[in-house]
C-alpha cells in the first residue's frame, strides 16, 4: 500500500473541487523565526544510498507518543520513496498523509561535498511532547541531475506535532524553487484516509502564500489547489482540530465553554466528581492547571490574546479564545 501512496505527486496535478464547510482542522497562519533542530536523530544515509547520497528515501520515524491524526492515532510517521510528505498507516489499504510539500527532494550530497539531512526528536514531558521531523538544506533531484552540480534550489521545512493539543505546524524556512522542472505551485496540505488511489479526504492550501485558504477536496474536479508562491522564510501553517469535527470517543464528551471567546472569564460544566484541568497555548505549553468539580469558572484575564487548548479528565480537548 506504501508503494502506491507515491503516486500521490501525480495524483495531485489531476485537481479537485470542494465538497464541504467543515474541515477536520481550521488553518492559523503565523510566522517566527525558523530554528534547525538540534540533537535529531539523524536518517542513515546508507540505507538510502546512491552514489554518495539519498535519493527517494524510505525511513520511519517514531513519534514517542500517541498523536490523533483525523481521529486516528498514530504512533510512527513513514516516508517511503518519491516525495517528502509523511505517511501515518490506518490499517493495511488506507492512510493519513502529512504534506508540508510533494517535491522530489534529493541529498546535494550526490555531487557535493556537503550533505542534506533528514532528521527528527521528540521533546517534552509525558503528555505534553511536541515530536518535530525536518528536511535541512535539501536540493531537488531534477535540478542536481539535470545540472550536475547542488543547483540554487534549497528546501527546509519541520513538521511539528503536540501531543496535549492535537495540533500540527508546519514551519519553513528557506524554500526557494527555481527549477523549470519541477510542479508549478507547491501542494501544502492533508490527506485524510488515502487508498493510494482515488479515494480519499484532501484538505489543501489555496492562494497567496501569506493567506491561504484551506480547502477540503475530492478527485471530482475541475482545478487544483495549490500556493500561488512559495512559504517565505519564517512562515507556520497551523492545523488546530475543528471542535465541531472531532471525532467521538465513548470515554470522552465535549466540554462546552462560554462565553467563547472571553476576554474575564469562562465557565464550563465538569460534572460529578473532582477533575484535574490543564490549559495549553497553541504550541503546547502548558499555561495554568487546577482542579475542578461540577459548575466551575476559570479567570483568564491574564492571559494574552490567542487561542488556547483546556483539558478537563473525560472530556474533549476544547479550544478556548481570548480577546
Amino acid at each position: 500500500m506504501l508503494r502506491k501512496i507515491s503516486t500521490f505527486i501525480l495524483l495531485l496535478s489531476w485537481g479537485f473541487a470542494p465538497f464541504s464547510q467543515n474541515p477536520y482542522y481550521v488553518l492559523e497562519v503565523d510566522s517566527a523565526e525558523y530554528a534547525p533542530l538540534e540533537g535529531a536523530q539523524v536518517m542513515d544515509p546508507v540505507l538510502n544510498d546512491m552514489e554518495g547520497g539519498w535519493d527517494d528515501p524510505y525511513f520511519q520515524a517514531m513519534l514517542l507518543m500517541e498523536f490523533p491524526l483525523f481521529g486516528d492515532l498514530c504512533t510512527s510517521l513513514i516516508q517511503d520513496g518519491l516525495g517528502n510528505f509523511m505517511v501515518a498507516p490506518i490499517d493495511d489499504i488506507t492512510a493519513n498523509l502529512l504534506v508540508p510539500g510533494a517535491y522530489d527532494l534529493a541529498d546535494i550530497g550526490l555531487v557535493d561535498k556537503a550533505t542534506s539531512e533528514i532528521r527528527w526528536i521528540t521533546e517534552g514531558n509525558p503528555g505534553e511532547k511536541i515530536f518535530k521531523l525536518e528536511w535541512w538544506d535539501c536540493g531537488y533531484y531534477e535540478e542536481i541531475i539535470e545540472l550536475d552540480s547542488i543547483g540554487p534550489s534549497r528546501y527546509n521545512a519541520q513538521i511539528w506535532l503536540h501531543e496535549a493539543t492535537g495540533v500540527i505546524e508546519y514551519r519553513f524556512g528557506v524554500v526557494d524553487i527555481q527549477f523549470e522542472l519541477q510542479l508549478p505551485a507547491m501542494p501544502i496540505g492533508l490527506v485524510h484516509s488515502f487508498d493510494g488511489n482515488d479515494a480519499g479526504e484532501f484538505y489543501m492550501l489555496t492562494g497567496d502564500e501569506s493567506a491561504p485558504e484551506l480547502v477540503e477536496l475530492t478527485f471530482n474536479s475541475v482545478f487544483s489547489a495549490t500556493l500561488t508562491g512559495s512559504p517565505s522564510l519564517g512562515r507556520i501553517y497551523r492545523f488546530l482540530p475543528n471542535p465541531d469535527q472531532v471525532v467521538e470517543s465513548p470515554a470522552n464528551q465535549a466540554l462546552a465553554i462560554y462565553p467563547n471567546p472571553s476576554s474575564t472569564m469562562i465557565q464550563f460544566n465538569a460534572g460529578p466528581g473532582v477533575k484535574h484541568w490543564m490549559l495549553y497555548d497553541l504550541v503546547g505549553r502548558e499555561v495554568d492547571r487546577g482542579a475542578c468539580q461540577g459548575q466551575s469558572t476559570l479567570n483568564v484575564r491574564a492571559l494574552s490574546s490567542g487561542t488556547y487548548f483546556l483539558n478537563v479528565e473525560g472530556f474533549k480537548s476544547a479550544r478556548v479564545m481570548v480577546r
